[in-house]
């Protein structure tokens, strides 16, 4: 359960889900559903800048002014 950084392309991690109700969908009495493990994704800033089509130095310009706002 350890992260995996693959550098300019984004970060594995593990995250632990929490034990919830659901519904069964033919019946549609509940049912516990346990928690459980599941992977995250979360990509590089270099990944979204190249999927948005812009440099680096504007995503980092943009999340910079959205730092100062909140």
């Amino acid at each position: 359960q350890k992260n995996i950084e693959v550098r300019g392309f984004g970060t594995f991690k593990i995250r632990q889900r929490k034990t919830r109700m659901a519904r069964n969908p033919r019946t549609g009495s509940p049912v516990e559903v346990s928690a459980r493990p599941v992977p995250v994704f979360k990509p590089s800033k270099e990944l979204r800048a190249m999927v948005a089509g812009i440099e680096i130095s504007e995503l980092e310009d943009d999340e910079a002014e959205e730092m100062t706002e909140a």
